[in-house]
């Protein structure tokens, strides 16, 4: 069963997902057991200061865990005369945490960077975030299991 809502904002849409996985999955070979699934979209962007932003949250709930998946999509683009300098290598953050008295695993990934673009003669720079958060809240003792369904 798949539910689908939107919702249309002044700076930007908002489209959100509600799917409720069935017990009984006839003819199939990979039978997952009951659990909620809900997906939002949005999209911000800004002429006046020209910046995008896309986001996905993803929230599961099954038998073993409850997830909750962060992406986000941040770019902001300026108008230049000409190519200064080449860019350099984006950056990247990785943060990966444990507790054992809460049963949570965090894993964090951040890009950060920019990039040049020519359109119709013109020359801009793109700076650009990119960001993938994944919290895990497990509902027994056991850490990330051998192949877990949550992540693949």
């Amino acid at each position: 069963m798949l539910y689908f809502k939107q919702r249309g904002k002044r700076s930007g849409c908002q489209i959100r997902f509600l799917e409720q996985k069935d017990e009984e999955l006839e003819g199939q070979s990979n039978k997952q057991e009951g659990g909620m699934r809900e997906l939002t979209y949005r999209k911000k962007q800004s002429l006046k200061n020209r910046r995008r932003m896309i986001s996905v949250n993803e929230h599961t709930e099954d038998t073993d865990c409850k997830t909750h998946v962060r992406k986000s999509f941040v770019y902001i683009v300026r108008s230049i005369k000409k190519i200064e300098k080449p860019t350099e290598k984006p950056d990247i953050y990785i943060h990966k945490a444990f507790d054992s008295k809460t049963n949570e695993e965090k894993f964090s990934f951040r890009v950060k960077g920019a990039f040049y673009m020519e359109n119709k003669g013109s020359t801009f720079l793109v700076d650009f975030c990119h960001t993938l958060k994944i919290d895990i809240q497990w509902k027994n003792k056991v850490f990330s299991p051998n192949k877990s369904a949550t992540l693949t």
